[in-house]
């Protein structure tokens, strides 16, 4: 796992954080497999807008029996990028 992982996912960790957003990930996919290593716990969900290229690119990453998230939509401008939940419950 690289440095920016291992960083990302001790805080995630130590910090007991229950939502996290990150910002040009500079990727265009991902998969469940990733994000449990990411962040280890069983109940994460996630939403992500691939980058374009090798710039932007974002990822909503929550713990589901935190929040409960039923739709998840990327938008705005470039930049000025929105992130709008729907149906969330804590």
């Amino acid at each position: 796992m690289s440095h920016k992982r291992d960083s990302i996912r001790n805080r995630l960790i130590n910090n007991n954080v229950g939502i996290c957003f990150l910002l040009e990930t500079k990727k265009n996919n991902y998969c469940d497999s990733f994000i449990r290593n990411l962040w280890n716990i069983a109940a994460v969900k996630w939403a992500f807008l691939e980058s374009i290229g090798k710039s932007g690119g974002i990822i909503a990453m929550w713990e589901n029996s935190i929040f409960e998230v039923n739709f998840v939509e990327f938008g705005g401008a470039v930049d000025q990028p929105m992130w709008h939940a729907y149906s969330l419950f804590f």
